[in-house]
């Protein structure tokens, strides 16, 4: 059973502490990001497991946890856990020090059992960060013209669109105007052409009729030639 790797799971998805049976406690704290003033950068937040020699404890958190993860049984859990106890125990004894991935290296003093401060850093992406340079941050001066550059294209855009719209406003009422004074231009001459035709025709037809030559009356012209048969006589 790899215990170290639960162990560290527990303190990650349940509680930040969590006890080991005939062993210890292990708590987990984590920091903030900080900024580091001799590197200038903004470091991603980081981990602290801290241990506390305890064979007192007998909680069994850890092992309703595990069977959970594996669906075994919660006694073989308990059994596996008590035999990875004695073991680590073992390897203290004989080496003096115990390296535990994800908890850290844990040494034996005298009679007691210390976890050595080491901090775990955790990568950017375990937390979705990244390291910052501040000396590659732009100063506040270069913000503000970016901002007042950025404001003066979105105010510049408006009145762009407004002119434009202007423009297509004017064209259309150029068109409209030319085509009111085509449609008056031919009202008015083609009405004027009209009547000139028919005053013309009108004219013509006082004329021919004063032409026409006036008949003689009949007696009119019996007298004329009574007249000249007496002048003859």
């Amino acid at each position: 059973m790899d215990l170290a790797f639960y162990i560290y799971s527990y303190l990650q998805e349940q509680k930040p502490r969590v006890e080991v049976p005939d062993f210890g406690i292990f708590r987990l704290e984590k920091e903030h990001a900080v900024v580091d003033a001799e590197s200038s950068k903004i470091l991603p937040p980081s981990e602290h497991i801290y241990f506390e020699d305890n064979t007192t404890v007998f909680d069994s958190s850890l092992a309703h946890y595990i069977a959970e993860k594996t669906g075994e049984n919660l006694f073989i859990i308990q059994s596996e856990i008590r035999d990875t106890v004695r073991e680590w125990i073992r390897l203290l004894m004989l080496q003096k020090k115990l390296n535990l991935k994800y908890l850290g290296e844990l040494s034996l003093k005298e009679i007691d059992i210390i976890r050595e401060e080491t901090k775990i850093p955790q990568s950017m992406e375990f937390f979705g960060l990244e390291e910052v340079n501040l000396s590659e941050i732009s100063p506040a001066s270069t913000v503000k013209e970016e901002l007042t550059q950025k404001q003066e294209t979105t105010k510049t855009e408006p009145q762009k669109q407004e002119k434009s719209n202007n423009g297509i406003w004017w064209v259309l009422l150029f068109i409209v105007l030319a085509v009111v004074g085509l449609v008056f231009l031919y009202y008015n001459y083609g009405k004027s052409d009209k009547s000139t035709d028919n005053s013309a025709k009108q004219d013509s037809i006082q004329s021919v009729q004063t032409e026409i030559p006036q008949a003689v009356s009949p007696s009119t012209s019996d007298s004329i030639t009574i007249d000249s048969v007496q002048i003859e006589y």
